[in-house]
């Protein structure tokens, strides 16, 4: 699901840190990986945010597209399954 942006100061934004976990992995493995931006928001950086249009222009683009052929295991609290990592 999409996340609710924030807003300061006319910048709408997210947080990777605040995005289901499922995207966050998506979003740092994208090649086109979207910049960066630190915010003083309520005197306090809010750091590794993206402004909301390039989120969302990413979430349609990439993530739907990418988490319908994701495997179950993968898709995360999202669909009720858990990632499970085993040491071979």
């Amino acid at each position: 699901m999409i996340v609710k942006s924030n807003f300061y100061r006319g910048i709408e934004f997210v947080c990777v840190a605040d995005l289901p976990e499922e995207q966050q992995i998506l979003l740092q493995s994208s090649p086109n990986y979207p910049e960066r931006i630190n915010i003083l928001f309520e005197g306090e950086i809010k750091r590794n945010c993206i402004q909301y249009s390039t989120y969302s222009e990413w979430y349609e683009s990439v993530f739907k597209t990418s988490a319908a052929s994701m495997p179950v295991a993968l898709r995360g609290k999202e669909n009720g399954a858990r990632l499970v990592l085993e040491k071979t």
